[in-house]
């Protein structure tokens, strides 16, 4: 059993070695960049009279704590939780019975003096990226104290608790590693484990010594063998003494906790098999006692190798493709309420937030075939928003795609046709302020044009602008037959239509504020309606107008998102009050998501300033011509490569590409049972759920519950 006494920011081991122990947080080998650079500055910085353990802990878990509408999901369907321990510990042994004879003075020069190496060895930029931070006590004495008795058996260690296989790293081989190679073998094995690498720099004169002697050794072999091993040699020799290579001991373990021998002597098969890429591994048996204690911070090396530091950096468990998401503090989750929960592909969580402070702006797009999951992936984007309290949700649709998700949230939804009223009177919120007039402007020019016409006449439009600009002063109720009355311009008579006494009265006269529902769902599944080109244009031009006057007049810790699904017919004819909405909610800090099935639905006229602006890009699929497409998105050969091989499995998973400022990743959006019956929009699904109503005759409510349990 190891004792360690627990000092201000240090720990001495009861063989007499001081150390700093720290958790830390992994980095995303997709997004994250100079990582090269940033491990060989690590490895440089460190003193040969440190020596470093790092533990990585990896274990599927069934408790997701992040607060998310997802969050009773991805508990159901699991996630990938890590642990990254880094222990920094000083080589030369401190005698109780030396310090006891020590004055204070002394002693407290000698804890200063190693503090101070470990200090040089951590002071480095790489480990402020992986936010690292001081363990506690208590989990440093509950991870690292040894219960007894241990029997020793062909697997590993027994206790009472459980099993434990221990892998060793023999040797590294002659296989070319690069920075991928470890995150890649980990993803392969068997869950959960601990992955351990211990290091010592060999200062340069005896690493140049042991060099030359094991030179020497391999000149005296014969053979193929014993001459490839005799050039690598030599190459590190040169490497050593030109090209600033430096030489570490190193020792690497793979442990494996399980509860019964089948499951472990199983893992263990499976783990020797991929882990072949990373080298020569074998299990301890009899030796697996003492690579135990090698493991625990305060121990020298058990099983030492030799490497240079431009491999030894690819056995470093820094690095992984995934996210630490799930390890956040919980006051730092708590700030991120309205994330949209995913998997990565090592099955970790990741999260998407329109309103992260890493964004310039909180505006996307998201485009996908039909099938490939863009429309359940918007219906649970929807609910992840809405779960933020602070979150008011505009959403505008014409195929009727989130009726179920609109009614399980309690939102307003108005179905756009002539006889109801849209919920919408955009001038009730009209000031004398310059951009509430251009809002009010760009929702009437819509209303006075002419069929064909996308703009006004620049004249028509400055007398427009005056108008408003005059009725804005008016004591009179902003309501559109108000501004009717008070209007002198030679296009008055286009107002006739919509106003008062008019087929289309009930449209624009809203009393109401809408800014009471959290969640608004403007339905244009009325196709007549949505063709209608004039009637299509005014309504979503008032729908838009309406947020950004709310918008324009919202709180500071208030979120204002517009989303727009299936958006080309509304593109098209409505341009430029996209434009100017899109440089809204720049502006004024609102998101805007538009959702579309081809790249193409979002350009007119070659202008791709809609998704050129979108600080976010969420595709499902690509169209068109290659190259166009890499260049509207910005994207690499490898990120193209990446989006060519994502795919769906119907009912397991949909994958997607998330192009941000930040980086490119790949996400999984893997779903619960629940989720894919609220979500589903399929038309085979939906007769399902209607011949189940028949069936039953019972509510459709009561259908879809029915539904999670076939």
């Amino acid at each position: 059993m190891k004792i360690f006494r627990q000092e201000k920011d240090f720990w001495i081991s009861s063989e007499g070695f001081l150390g700093q122990s720290f958790s830390f947080k992994t980095l995303d080998l997709e997004i994250e960049d100079n990582l090269e650079m940033y491990l060989d500055g690590f490895l440089k910085t460190l003193s040969p009279d440190v020596r470093v353990k790092i533990s990585f802990f990896q274990e599927f878990s069934k408790k997701c704590e992040l607060p998310s509408s997802r969050t009773k999901a991805i508990s159901e369907k699991g996630f990938l939780k890590t642990k990254g321990l880094i222990h920094f510990e000083h080589r030369n042994k401190i005698s109780p019975r030396k310090v006891l004879k020590m004055d204070l003075s002394n002693k407290e020069e000698l804890f200063t003096n190693q503090l101070s190496d470990i200090k040089e060895s951590k002071d480095n930029f790489l480990l402020e990226r992986l936010k690292y931070e001081p363990l506690s006590s208590s989990l440093f004495n509950e991870l690292y104290t040894l219960y007894k008795p241990l029997e020793m058996t062909s697997l590993g260690l027994k206790s009472s608790f459980a099993l434990l296989g221990i892998l060793k790293l023999k040797n590294s081989g002659n296989f070319p590693l690069s920075l991928r190679t470890l995150p890649f073998a980990l993803e392969g094995l068997p869950k959960p484990l601990g992955f351990h690498i211990s290091m010592e720099k060999i200062p340069p004169a005896q690493a140049e010594r042991i060099l030359q002697s094991k030179s020497r050794e391999e000149a005296e072999g014969r053979g193929q063998v014993s001459f490839e091993k005799y050039r690598n040699t030599q190459k590190a020799l040169s490497d050593v003494a030109l090209a600033g290579e430096e030489l570490f001991h190193f020792e690497a373990h793979i442990t494996l906790r399980r509860l019964f021998e089948d499951n472990l002597r199983k893992d263990i098969v499976l783990s020797l098999k991929n882990l072949s890429g990373l080298g020569e591994w074998s299990i301890e048996s009899f030796g697996a006692y003492h690579s135990l204690l090698a493991l625990s911070p305060g121990s020298r090396l058990h099983y030492k190798l030799i490497e240079k530091s431009s491999a030894l950096k690819c056995f470093i468990p820094f690095l992984r493709f995934g996210s630490s998401i799930a390890e956040e503090r919980k006051d730092m989750a708590e700030k991120a309420k309205g994330n949209f929960l995913y998997h990565r592909r090592d099955l970790s969580l990741d999260a998407l937030n329109p309103f992260s402070e890493k964004y310039s702006n909180h505006t996307g797009v998201i485009i996908g075939k039909s099938g490939k999951g863009k429309s359940v992936f918007a219906n649970l984007l929807t609910r992840s928003f809405f779960h933020d309290k602070k979150a008011t949700i505009f959403l505008v649709d014409v195929k009727g795609s989130h009726k179920r998700t609109v009614k399980a949230l309690k939102g307003k939804t108005y179905n756009i046709d002539i006889k109801n009223s849209s919920g919408l009177n955009p001038l009730r919120h009209l000031t004398v302020d310059k951009d509430s007039i251009e809002i009010a402007s760009h929702f009437l020019e819509k209303l006075f044009l002419k069929e064909g016409e996308e703009f006004l006449p620049s004249d028509d439009k400055t007398k427009l602008e005056k108008s408003i600009t005059e009725f804005s002063k008016s004591r009179d109720d902003k309501t559109l037959d108000n501004f009717y009355n008070t209007l002198k311009h030679n296009r008055k008579e286009k107002l006739l239509r919509w106003i008062k006494g008019s087929l289309n009265e009930n449209i624009f006269n809203s009393s109401e504020d809408n800014l009471k529902n959290r969640l608004l769902y403007f339905n244009f599944e009325n196709i007549s309606t949505a063709s209608n080109s004039l009637t299509a244009k005014a309504i979503i031009a008032a729908i838009m107008a309406e947020f950004s006057f709310k918008l324009l007049n919202k709180n500071p810790d208030e979120k204002f998102i517009f989303i727009s699904d299936e958006t080309p017919f509304f593109i098209k004819s409505c341009f430029n009050t996209f434009s100017l909405l899109s440089k809204n909610v720049r502006k004024l800090n609102g998101s805007l998501i538009l959702l579309a099935q081809t790249s193409r639905d979002l350009i007119v006229g070659g202008d791709t300033s809609l998704i050129d602006n979108s600080e976010f890009k969420i595709l499902f699929s690509f169209d068109g011509e290659e190259k166009k497409f890499k260049e509207t998105f910005s994207l690499t050969g490898e990120e193209f490569y990446k989006l060519k091989n994502i795919r769906t499995v119907k009912g397991q998973f949909s994958q997607f590409l998330l192009k941000d400022s930040i980086g490119c990743k790949v996400g999984f959006l893997r779903l619960s049972k629940e989720e894919y019956v609220l979500s589903n929009t399929e038309p085979e699904f939906l007769h399902k759920v209607t011949e189940l109503k028949k069936l039953l005759k019972v509510s459709e409510e009561k259908a879809l519950r029915v539904m999670r349990y076939v």
